[in-house]
């Protein structure tokens, strides 16, 4: 998990660990979406009483002991690796570093945005670029 790779402060720990949990479910999301299956049917195959708990996971709400993912991916017909969709320690180090520099340059809103986008699959990265570039050319929302 993220948090494991900084020693530093615990507000950049509860930071890393949120952008990891948001990755693994979108990850989940995006398989469970490319096999036409929905929350529930999911939650019904992983043995949880209700979508909701499923909908946390894919929010990154929940956090996901190893166990569930294993369940996760037996119910997804996928390695559990396929969900952890893993990228090199150095490139979450590199993603890391950066989102600390736009904080400390830009504020908080910025490492969110960045935050959230890093979460997104190439598809939804392309939507939201798109839905910022419109929303920075209508002046109801320029500064």
């Amino acid at each position: 998990m993220l948090y494991l790779y900084r020693k530093e402060g615990d507000y950049m720990i509860k930071d890393n660990k949120e952008i990891y949990m948001k990755k693994i479910g979108n990850r989940i999301k995006y398989i469970r979406e490319n096999q036409n299956m929905t929350q529930e049917e999911l939650a019904k195959k992983c043995g949880y009483s209700s979508r909701s708990t499923i909908n946390k996971i894919e929010l990154g709400i929940n956090d996901v002991p190893y166990s569930k993912i294993n369940n996760i991916a037996q119910a997804l017909n996928v390695n559990p690796v396929d969900i952890f969709n893993w990228e090199s320690n150095e490139t979450i180090c590199e993603e890391i570093k950066l989102c600390e520099q736009i904080q400390k340059a830009y504020g908080k809103d910025a490492f969110e945005l960045l935050s959230t986008y890093l979460t997104l699959n190439n598809d939804g990265k392309q939507a939201a670029i798109t839905m910022l570039q419109g929303l920075s050319t209508n002046d109801n929302f320029k500064s």
